[in-house]
């Protein structure tokens, strides 16, 4: 995941380039979309935080069950 949200990174900032370099005017718009772009990659990374830290607590759980299980 990370390194195909790299790439979509990097592909946006070839196409903000190419477009301010056309068209000035596009500044604001581009901010915001930069914002937005932003705030997708903070909640992507948020995301994938919280689903190995559950996947984590999961096997750790499961390995308590496991030794009481045993016992």
């Amino acid at each position: 995941m990370a390194s195909s949200l790299l790439e979509a990174c990097n592909d946006w900032q070839i196409q903000r380039a190419e477009i301010l370099n056309r068209n000035q005017e596009m500044k604001m718009t581009i901010k915001e979309l930069d914002e937005m772009i932003l705030r997708a990659v903070n909640y992507a990374s948020f995301i994938a935080h919280r689903v190995d830290w559950d996947f984590h607590e999961a096997e750790k759980r499961a390995k308590e069950i496991d030794k009481e299980a045993e016992q």
